[in-house]
């Protein structure tokens, strides 16, 4: 069996002329990409918007003359409240 090769009918098939059968799928496939890529790149870019607008920090928008109540970090006891006495601006 040594030196000996296999010839099966497979093996002497030949490719025939190359078909445009992927042409219409590609085309499709490429379609879809490009529309997918753009839902992507709106999605990231309203979450990127949305999250420049819900930030931790909030500005006041504190007036002369307003009465405010501060919150104190630290408090005499626990019954006592988190917010100061009201204080005007």
């Amino acid at each position: 069996m040594l030196g000996r090769e296999l010839h099966l009918p497979l093996d002497r098939l030949r490719p025939t002329a190359v078909q445009n059968t992927l042409t219409p799928v590609k085309a499709s496939v490429t379609q879809r990409q490009k529309q997918m890529k753009q839902w992507f790149d709106m999605k990231q870019w309203f979450d990127k918007k949305k999250s420049q607008k819900k930030s931790l920090v909030r500005i006041p928008d504190i007036i002369v003359a307003d009465w405010v109540r501060a919150r104190r970090p630290h408090r005499e006891n626990k019954m006592a409240s988190i917010w100061s006495s009201p204080q005007q601006v």
